[in-house]
């Protein structure tokens, strides 16, 4: 490639990429600021909706954003340039809000109940305590989502200047023929090197701010007081107006895969399901799924039960979080990199093993911030009664564990489900979900919104499933136990047939 054509797309990609990242960052603090102070069910449905965004098929999503606003609200945004900008936006949102989420809800709630006690108005408790004891966590949000969108594939694959990205124009590389390693590794060099940047800071940032960064409570607000903070004119505007639009993003692929031009009918979903390559490539990435989230589930049980017995459990936590950073393009780089040396490309077992280690990142994650929040009392009092290590694991952690396990293997089913970049680049097969999916966003297809909201519901099930332990915890996790057993028989009859 020429460095002509290189630099400006690079050039192009940064600027987007920041410019996504900042709005990116700005609707998830508002959103996490609306659904802790909300302390209703409305904050549960924002927390639902997040996760539906960070898990949800990207090119899906991309193809929604731009029937809303050329077909349903016949707004032209120009070209495709500002839709990768909001379908970027709405994909990275929610680790935004997660880190912001738990930042808020971990801060200082004293200083809150005294300002509201002497009368403080509620825009200045939002900027000079809220904002002002979490911006070091808004820093870290906007650092991550910046790497990942210049890394970002399918987003700006499925648009009309997949030849303008940075990210696109490195897949659609990886295709050529006459690719090798070499080229890859250039190609990779300045995302790589922003990446490695980014590691620096973000250790260096945690050392000097080992202290800073334990937030703790002195205690819940009041639900009177925390409607009262919630109730900022500017938050409740600009939050309520995100909110609005990725609901209707939502509602765009549930409408858009109905019929409605004479009557109601269902016949996109007949003429998407009636392709013997698609419910091919359905089962395919359903066998992949399941099998690299029992392996990821597996593996970060493990990983997350040997920290929680480190003396450093917090240094290994944040370094589990470093991983994060690596986006789909760099680790799909990596891995077709490796099948490329070592001749694996072709065989079924080459993208369960690289879903499975995409997937343990989030597995470890994950399961890490539950393994600290287990009881150590238990753990102390079944050794002072004389009960071995193995004892105390199987009797003991295990058993308060398995919720969160079975939770874990959920979320990372719906994310596995959902992934394209690794599905696409990782699978030779032509009956493969991914490869239906963009020959159906190529020409926009109302079938594409079938197969979302197909998608829409597979990931809706799954992250309730995950979090039906806190409503009913002992018939709902047996069930839990069932379905997952269910899913690896089937998943394992396929494989083996």
């Amino acid at each position: 490639m020429e460095i002509s054509t290189f630099l400006p797309t690079l050039t192009i990609t940064i600027s987007a990429s920041l410019l996504a990242a900042m709005l990116a960052t700005v609707a998830g603090f508002y959103l996490s600021y609306f659904a802790v102070f909300l302390r209703n069910k409305m904050g549960d449905a924002i927390v639902l909706i997040s996760t539906i965004y960070l898990v949800l098929n990207p090119i899906v999503q991309f193809n929604a954003i731009a029937e809303l606003f050329r077909e349903t609200l016949h707004i032209n945004p120009g070209n495709d340039y500002w839709l990768v900008i909001i379908a970027l936006i709405c994909r990275y949102f929610p680790i935004a809000f997660f880190i912001t989420y738990t930042a808020i809800k971990r801060t200082n709630t004293s200083l809150i109940e005294i300002s509201l006690d002497l009368g403080a108005k509620r825009f200045f408790i939002f900027w000079n305590i809220v904002v002002s004891d979490i911006k070091k966590y808004i820093y870290l949000a906007l650092g991550f989502i910046f790497i990942l969108c210049i890394g970002n594939v399918s987003t700006a694959i499925a648009s009309g200047l997949r030849n303008t990205f940075y990210g696109s124009m490195v897949f659609n590389t990886f295709w050529n023929a006459n690719t090798n390693i070499e080229t890859i590794v250039l190609l990779l060099l300045p995302h790589l090197t922003l990446t490695i940047i980014l590691f620096i800071c973000y250790n260096a940032y945690i050392s000097d701010n080992a202290d800073k960064l334990k937030i703790t409570g002195s205690g819940k607000i009041s639900k009177y007081k925390c409607l009262t903070v919630g109730k900022e004119p500017s938050t409740l505007i600009i939050s309520g107006l995100i909110l609005l639009f990725i609901t209707l993003v939502l509602l765009t692929i549930i409408t858009s895969s109905i019929d409605t031009y004479s009557k109601v009918t269902f016949r996109h979903f007949e003429n998407a399901f009636s392709n013997a390559e698609l419910l091919d490539g359905m089962r395919t990435q359903f066998v992949i799924a399941v099998m690299a989230s029992l392996i990821a589930t597996i593996i970060g049980t493990a990983l997350s039960l040997l920290t929680k017995r480190s003396k450093n459990t917090v240094k290994h936590y944040k370094t589990l979080l470093l991983p994060m950073l690596l986006s789909e393009m760099l680790f799909a780089a990596v891995l077709v990199s490796l099948m490329l040396l070592f001749g694996t490309n072709g065989h079924i077992g080459t993208p369960i093993v690289g879903m499975s280690l995409y997937l343990l990142i989030f597995a470890s994650i994950f399961l890490a911030s539950q393994a600290r929040n287990m009881d150590r009392n238990l753990v102390s009092a079944s050794v002072e009664l004389g009960a071995t290590y193995f004892q105390t694991l199987y009797k003991v952690v295990l058993p308060s564990f398995l919720p969160s396990v079975a939770s874990c293997f959920f979320i990372m089913f719906a994310i596995g489900f959902n992934e394209w970049t690794l599905s696409y680049c990782l699978t030779k097969h032509d009956a493969i979900l991914a490869e239906s999916i963009l020959e159906y966003a190529m020409v926009s297809a109302p079938e594409l919104y079938a197969i979302g909201t197909l998608l829409l519901l597979i990931t809706t099930l799954c992250i309730a499933l995950a979090n039906t332990s806190k409503i009913y915890s002992k018939p709902m996790n047996v069930a839990k136990y069932i379905v997952i057993a269910l899913m690896v028989g089937v998943a394992g009859g396929m494989l083996l047939m």
